[in-house]
């Protein structure tokens, strides 16, 4: 699989390169349930939630993501 097949594209690839740091990879959300999150990466499927900083920054439920959103993980 490749993130293309997920719907990647160069926009997403220079926004990548110019916003997210080297140390996080690029994931689609596949499945959400009270914000927790299954996202697919090129690694496979790993479990997120949100961060403590977005948790407390938020303003709504619409500041979260959301399925077919595009997130910044750590996987390792």
């Amino acid at each position: 699989m490749e993130l293309e097949d997920l719907g990647y594209n160069n926009a997403l690839e220079e926004f990548k390169r110019e916003q997210i740091s080297e140390s996080f990879d690029i994931g689609r959300v596949v499945t959400e349930h009270k914000e927790r999150y299954i996202v697919k990466t090129l690694k496979g499927d790993f479990e997120g939630e949100i961060t403590g900083n977005m948790r407390f920054t938020a303003k709504s439920r619409e500041d979260f993501p959301a399925v077919g959103d595009w997130v910044a993980i750590r996987t390792n």
